[in-house]
């Protein structure tokens, strides 16, 4: 490719001659010198402090070479990324249709970008010459071109890759063969002659037919008629909704043995759940993250470091006492000796979880693109990926000892007198609430803000498996004095029954978003989990436990209790206890809780009950 200069002195030397050849002109006499049409002073700089000569002892020629060595150079002599530029710039355009004006744009592309940066004396040696064919090579789209790039490279001639012109043929070449092989008519068209007297019949469409296509095979699944079962007029749509869930069931239980024919291939629908997780380091740069890696150290890799010193100039490398030695698949030792100090926002399917400190990642010397979570980390956040296991030793645990409690009963070794007494310690604590009065605690009070509303849901339709489930939940709930029917209610929010996750059973959810909006909430303090696990470090014993549907236990002010109404497809029920998903729920039970064990938390064991 000829440099700048000499490509516009070309352009002056055609336009000046086409002009004198017009005019007549004396073609020497209408020409101007280099050294005439330079800037007077700034060319004596130049003579005197860089180019080491004066003015009447240069050339045109040498002031042709010297300006060259500069639009060629970098500017300021700068150590500039060259992989991190071409591979952010330098992209193939599969838009263009037409393979060779892809292939020459791409390359046209590459030429500009070393122009632009002032790269042209780094790719005019043969080592740069290299580097620029195996960027070139790198950045070739799609990905199966790029590998018959390579395989022709590593099995048949290796000569393009220090030389970009017999690249660009070997590029060309590959892609047209790949767009032949891609777009190969897959049957060939029989065309008539215009000499030819046959005549081509072409078959008529049958209404009849076209009608037929448009009717189930097999008839309606309810009355056998010849229509869609969601046109069917027998059945409602509580109706055609389960009928469809029998059929569901019932393809899922066929015999696996059974050969089906596969008329077309659908995405499964738990791709699109499956997106990959991102992780936001420093609130600039978003990358993907693995989280279950297993690794004790947050790692990430030296190109993503590039990126994120390009992006925050706060960001720091930190050298480390140690070498920290890993394994890479495969079995590849790396060794790392450098870490940094960033923020991280890990997006999850709940949403994003912001780290409240630094974590240290260190740097891979890989390319590794997913930055690597550690497990130290995860566990910070509530998932613990080794105590993942412990309930099933637990269960292990305690089937053994009811095992060896019922063999000691069986055979008489626990006496009336060891029964009684643990009875007399254990008999307060129960597995269920029954018609209890709720906790001796001041109730909880919701204070609405200024010229709030009520507001009152539409009926909602459910199944009759979800109708059942409600009908027969909130009856229970009316039962034990929770609830109470309440017809008179200005308030109500919809009951959303959900299924529990693992089993076919139910769970009653109350959507309080709206009233949740118009609430002004209480101000409290949540315990830090940090300093939770500060306090438990290095104790001997340790015990979880938890209470039996708390909020159940807590009391709702008569003064507010309208405002918690909910609906069902049955009526309006009112609560007389702290329903979960109000606003205040949370920290009225973390203030309750404080204010009735007081110092006995975190300093007591769970409980001690004696006698006497």
């Amino acid at each position: 490719m000829e440099n700048q200069s000499t490509a516009e002195a070309t352009t002056v030397n055609l336009r000046m001659g086409t002009s004198t050849a017009a005019t007549g002109e004396d073609k020497c006499k209408a020409l101007r010198s280099v050294k005439n049409s330079f800037n007077r002073n700034l060319l004596e700089a130049l003579c005197k402090f860089e180019w080491n000569t004066t003015v009447e002892a240069i050339t045109d020629e040498q002031i042709v070479a010297e300006l060259d060595k500069i639009v060629g150079n970098v500017m300021n002599d700068a150590v500039m990324d060259v992989d991190l530029i071409l591979g952010n710039k330098l992209k193939m355009d599969l838009r263009e249709r037409d393979v060779k004006a892809r292939v020459i744009n791409y390359f046209m592309l590459c030429d500009e970008i070393v122009m632009q940066y002032g790269l042209a004396n780094i790719f005019a040696t043969t080592t740069g010459m290299k580097e620029k064919c195996r960027l070139l090579k790198q950045h070739v789209e799609p990905a199966a071109l790029r590998d018959m790039v390579d395989a022709h490279h590593r099995l048949v001639d290796n000569t393009s890759k220090s030389d970009d012109h017999a690249l660009y043929l070997l590029v060309k070449e590959k892609a047209l063969k790949q767009e032949k092989h891609v777009h190969r008519p897959k049957e060939k068209e029989q065309r008539v002659s215009k000499g030819s007297t046959r005549t081509v019949l072409v078959p008529k469409s049958n209404p009849a037919v076209t009608a037929a296509k448009t009717k189930p095979r097999t008839g309606c699944f309810h009355c056998g008629r010849d229509h869609w079962q969601r046109e069917c007029t027998e059945l409602d749509e509580a109706g055609k909704e389960i009928l469809l869930a029998e059929r569901k069931a019932k393809r899922g239980t066929v015999d696996g043995s059974k050969r089906f024919r596969a008329k077309r291939f659908d995405t499964p629908a738990s791709n699109a759940r499956d997106e990959q997780a991102t992780v936001l380091i420093n609130g600039d740069l978003e990358l993907p993250y693995c989280a279950d890696s297993g690794c004790d150290w947050n790692g990430i890799s030296r190109m993503h470091v590039k990126q994120l010193l390009q992006q925050d100039d706060s960001v720091e490398l930190v050298n480390l006492n140690e070498v920290v030695q890993a394994r890479a698949v495969g079995g590849v030792e790396l060794a790392s000796t450098q870490a940094v100090d960033v923020r991280l926002t890990l997006n999850t399917a709940a949403g994003p979880v912001r780290c409240q400190h630094l974590n240290r990642c260190i740097i891979v010397e890989s390319d590794e693109d997913e930055v690597l979570v550690d497990k130290s980390l995860l566990a910070e956040l509530g998932t613990d990926v080794d105590r993942q296991l412990e309930p099933t030793v637990g269960e292990i645990v305690t089937n053994v000892a009811d095992a060896l409690v019922c063999d000691a009963v069986d055979r008489g070794v626990i006496d009336k007198y060891t029964t009684d007494r643990l009875y007399g310690i254990y008999g307060g604590r129960r597995l269920e609430l029954g018609v209890d009065p709720p906790a001796r605690v001041p109730p909880l009070k919701i204070r609405l803000k200024p010229n709030a509303t009520p507001y009152r849901c539409k009926v909602r339709q459910y199944i009759p498996e979800k109708s059942a489930f409600l009908a027969e939940f909130n009856q229970k709930l009316v039962s034990l004095g929770w609830v109470y029917e309440n017809r008179a209610s200005r308030w109500c929010c919809p009951a959303l029954p959900v299924i529990k996750p693992g089993t076919d059973e139910f769970r009653q959810t109350n959507d309080y978003r709206p009233l949740n909006t118009v609430t002004e909430p209480i101000a409290g303090v949540m315990p830090s989990s940090e300093v939770t696990l500060e306090r438990c470090k290095d104790k001997m014993f340790y015990a979880v436990f938890d209470f039996l549907k708390v909020f159940l236990q807590l009391p709702l002010d008569e003064s507010c209790q309208e405002f918690m109404s909910y609906m069902t497809n049955k009526g309006i029920f009112t609560p007389t206890r702290v329903p979960q998903g109000s606003t205040d729920a949370a920290l009225d039970f973390q203030s309750t809780i404080e204010m009735v064990l007081g110092d006995l938390v975190d300093t007591s064991v769970i409980f001690g009950l004696t006698t006497g």
